[in-house]
């Protein structure tokens, strides 16, 4: 099954010791992220830039309570756009009847 498509994105790589390189790698399968998506996001946060909706669709409201993002910013506005952004997708969709 193919990828969606995540827009135009600029590469960073990185090396990390090893024994934080685990831990990065485990917190990134405790949100359900890959590992290059948890940093973005983490360095988003960090630098007051909004989450990408690629990394918002990949989050549920369990995931982001086990990511604590407040620990990454001081931003009280930036974690209430997040979570209401995540709490958004992943509520269920009303069906509406059409024609009745």
């Amino acid at each position: 099954m193919a990828r969606p498509h995540k827009g135009p994105r600029g590469f960073i790589a990185t090396r990390a010791p090893e024994c934080q390189h685990n831990i990065y790698e485990q917190r990134a399968r405790d949100v359900g992220l890959p590992s290059g998506d948890y940093a973005v996001l983490v360095l988003a946060l960090v630098h007051g830039f909004d989450v990408p909706d690629y990394i918002i669709v990949q989050l549920d409201p369990e995931s982001l309570h086990r990511l604590d993002p407040r620990q990454y910013t001081s931003s009280d506005d930036q974690v209430d756009r997040l979570v209401a952004a995540v709490e958004r997708r992943s509520r269920p969709q009303q069906l509406r009847m059409v024609g009745t």
